[in-house]
Protein backbone atom coordinates (compact mmCIF):
# COMPACT_ATOMS: atom_id res chain seq x y z
CA UNK A 1 0.00 0.00 0.00
CA UNK A 2 1.27 3.46 -0.87
CA UNK A 3 2.20 5.86 1.95
CA UNK A 4 -0.26 8.47 0.65
CA UNK A 5 -3.12 5.93 0.77
CA UNK A 6 -2.16 5.00 4.36
CA UNK A 7 -2.26 8.68 5.38
CA UNK A 8 -5.62 9.14 3.69
CA UNK A 9 -7.10 6.12 5.48
CA UNK A 10 -5.66 7.30 8.80
CA UNK A 11 -7.16 10.77 8.31
CA UNK A 12 -10.50 9.14 7.49
CA UNK A 13 -10.53 6.60 10.35
CA UNK A 14 -9.36 8.79 13.27
CA UNK A 15 -12.40 11.14 13.27
CA UNK A 16 -14.72 8.15 12.96
CA UNK A 17 -13.11 6.50 15.99
CA UNK A 18 -13.43 9.73 17.98
CA UNK A 19 -17.13 9.99 17.11
CA UNK A 20 -17.73 6.36 18.02
CA UNK A 21 -15.94 6.91 21.34
CA UNK A 22 -18.29 9.78 22.19
CA UNK A 23 -21.43 7.64 21.90
CA UNK A 24 -20.24 4.52 23.73
CA UNK A 25 -21.24 5.68 27.26
CA UNK A 26 -24.72 6.99 26.37
CA UNK A 27 -25.59 3.97 24.22
CA UNK A 28 -24.26 1.57 26.84
CA UNK A 29 -26.29 3.28 29.60
CA UNK A 30 -29.42 3.30 27.45
CA UNK A 31 -29.15 -0.35 26.40
CA UNK A 32 -27.77 -1.99 29.55
CA UNK A 33 -28.28 0.53 32.38
CA UNK A 34 -30.55 0.04 35.36
CA UNK A 35 -33.61 2.33 35.43
CA UNK A 36 -34.14 4.38 38.59
CA UNK A 37 -36.35 7.33 39.58
CA UNK A 38 -35.07 10.54 41.26
CA UNK A 39 -36.96 13.44 42.80
CA UNK A 40 -36.68 16.98 41.51
CA UNK A 41 -36.88 20.30 43.31
CA UNK A 42 -39.57 22.69 42.01
CA UNK A 43 -38.02 25.39 39.83
CA UNK A 44 -39.44 28.86 39.21
CA UNK A 45 -41.92 28.24 36.36
CA UNK A 46 -41.09 31.53 34.66
CA UNK A 47 -37.60 30.24 33.88
CA UNK A 48 -38.56 26.59 33.49
CA UNK A 49 -38.70 26.50 29.71
CA UNK A 50 -36.64 27.90 26.94
CA UNK A 51 -38.20 26.68 23.74
CA UNK A 52 -38.75 22.94 24.07
CA UNK A 53 -36.39 22.09 26.87
CA UNK A 54 -36.83 21.97 30.60
CA UNK A 55 -34.27 22.85 33.24
CA UNK A 56 -34.21 20.23 36.01
CA UNK A 57 -32.87 20.44 39.53
CA UNK A 58 -32.44 17.04 41.16
CA UNK A 59 -32.75 16.59 44.91
CA UNK A 60 -29.58 14.49 44.95
CA UNK A 61 -27.67 17.48 43.54
CA UNK A 62 -28.02 19.28 46.87
CA UNK A 63 -25.99 17.12 49.21
CA UNK A 64 -25.95 17.72 52.98
CA UNK A 65 -22.45 18.02 54.47
CA UNK A 66 -23.13 14.96 56.63
CA UNK A 67 -23.09 12.73 53.55
CA UNK A 68 -19.60 13.81 52.46
CA UNK A 69 -16.74 11.43 53.26
CA UNK A 70 -13.95 12.64 55.51
CA UNK A 71 -11.40 12.51 52.68
CA UNK A 72 -13.67 14.62 50.44
CA UNK A 73 -14.14 17.25 53.17
CA UNK A 74 -10.34 17.44 53.62
CA UNK A 75 -9.91 17.82 49.85
CA UNK A 76 -12.50 20.62 49.68
CA UNK A 77 -10.99 22.45 52.67
CA UNK A 78 -7.46 22.19 51.26
CA UNK A 79 -8.62 23.75 47.96
CA UNK A 80 -10.54 26.46 49.77
CA UNK A 81 -7.50 27.51 51.80
CA UNK A 82 -5.42 28.00 48.66
CA UNK A 83 -5.64 31.81 48.48
CA UNK A 84 -3.40 32.07 45.43
CA UNK A 85 -5.63 29.97 43.18
CA UNK A 86 -7.38 32.26 40.71
CA UNK A 87 -9.42 29.47 39.13
CA UNK A 88 -11.70 26.99 40.80
CA UNK A 89 -10.98 23.32 40.42
CA UNK A 90 -13.64 20.69 39.89
CA UNK A 91 -13.28 17.61 42.03
CA UNK A 92 -14.70 14.33 40.66
CA UNK A 93 -16.97 12.61 43.19
CA UNK A 94 -19.12 9.49 43.41
CA UNK A 95 -22.60 9.56 44.96
CA UNK A 96 -23.76 6.20 46.28
CA UNK A 97 -27.52 5.78 45.88
CA UNK A 98 -30.02 3.94 48.06
CA UNK A 99 -33.63 3.10 47.32
CA UNK A 100 -36.34 4.44 49.66
CA UNK A 101 -39.74 3.38 48.41
CA UNK A 102 -39.72 3.86 44.66
CA UNK A 103 -37.22 6.78 44.76
CA UNK A 104 -33.43 6.71 44.95
CA UNK A 105 -31.66 9.12 47.29
CA UNK A 106 -28.05 10.05 47.98
CA UNK A 107 -26.50 7.77 50.61
CA UNK A 108 -22.90 9.03 50.63
CA UNK A 109 -20.56 11.16 48.52
CA UNK A 110 -16.86 10.37 48.30
CA UNK A 111 -13.74 10.61 46.18
CA UNK A 112 -13.69 6.84 45.71
CA UNK A 113 -15.98 4.79 43.50
CA UNK A 114 -18.31 2.56 45.58
CA UNK A 115 -17.43 -1.11 45.48
CA UNK A 116 -21.07 -2.20 45.10
CA UNK A 117 -24.52 -0.75 44.51
CA UNK A 118 -25.69 2.01 42.21
CA UNK A 119 -23.82 5.30 42.03
CA UNK A 120 -23.59 8.45 39.93
CA UNK A 121 -20.37 10.19 39.00
CA UNK A 122 -20.43 13.96 39.39
CA UNK A 123 -18.23 16.91 40.22
CA UNK A 124 -18.04 19.58 42.89
CA UNK A 125 -16.47 22.99 42.34
CA UNK A 126 -13.79 23.49 44.98
CA UNK A 127 -14.67 27.16 45.62
CA UNK A 128 -18.21 26.47 46.83
CA UNK A 129 -17.45 25.29 50.36
CA UNK A 130 -18.46 27.78 53.01
CA UNK A 131 -18.28 27.01 56.72
CA UNK A 132 -21.92 27.93 57.39
CA UNK A 133 -23.24 26.21 54.27
CA UNK A 134 -25.37 23.11 55.01
CA UNK A 135 -25.63 21.69 51.46
CA UNK A 136 -23.16 21.41 48.61
CA UNK A 137 -24.08 21.24 44.93
CA UNK A 138 -22.96 18.21 42.90
CA UNK A 139 -23.19 18.51 39.11
CA UNK A 140 -24.07 15.21 37.40
CA UNK A 141 -24.51 16.70 33.93
CA UNK A 142 -28.18 15.67 33.77
CA UNK A 143 -29.97 18.96 34.33
CA UNK A 144 -31.77 19.41 30.98
CA UNK A 145 -34.60 17.49 29.43
CA UNK A 146 -35.94 18.20 25.96
CA UNK A 147 -39.73 17.87 25.77
CA UNK A 148 -42.01 17.13 22.86
CA UNK A 149 -43.69 20.09 21.21
CA UNK A 150 -46.96 21.25 22.78
CA UNK A 151 -46.43 19.26 26.01
CA UNK A 152 -44.76 22.06 27.94
CA UNK A 153 -47.90 23.44 29.65
CA UNK A 154 -48.86 20.07 31.15
CA UNK A 155 -45.33 19.45 32.42
CA UNK A 156 -45.11 23.01 33.76
CA UNK A 157 -48.32 22.49 35.79
CA UNK A 158 -46.88 19.33 37.37
CA UNK A 159 -43.56 21.08 38.03
CA UNK A 160 -45.27 23.95 39.87
CA UNK A 161 -46.80 21.40 42.23
CA UNK A 162 -43.46 19.59 42.68
CA UNK A 163 -44.83 16.37 41.17
CA UNK A 164 -42.13 15.72 38.57
CA UNK A 165 -39.62 12.92 38.98
CA UNK A 166 -36.83 11.96 36.59
CA UNK A 167 -36.31 8.42 35.33
CA UNK A 168 -32.63 7.66 34.69
CA UNK A 169 -30.75 4.76 33.27
CA UNK A 170 -27.42 4.27 35.05
CA UNK A 171 -24.40 2.22 34.07
CA UNK A 172 -20.96 2.56 35.67
CA UNK A 173 -21.81 5.93 37.21
CA UNK A 174 -23.04 7.48 33.97
CA UNK A 175 -26.66 8.65 34.06
CA UNK A 176 -28.90 9.16 31.05
CA UNK A 177 -32.38 10.69 31.37
CA UNK A 178 -34.97 8.14 30.24
CA UNK A 179 -38.04 10.30 30.78
CA UNK A 180 -40.18 12.19 33.26
CA UNK A 181 -42.54 10.60 35.76
CA UNK A 182 -45.54 12.62 36.97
Amino acid sequence: MKPSLKKFLLILIVPLLILLGMVIKPVSAYMFGERIVLETIPVDPTSLFYGDYMSLQLKISEVPKELLSESLMKELISHRSDEYSLFSKTIPVYTALEKKGDIYRAKAVSLDKPKNGLYLKGKINSYILQYDQQNLYVDYGIDRYYVEENTGKEIENHAQQGNIKVALKIKNGYGLIDGLVY
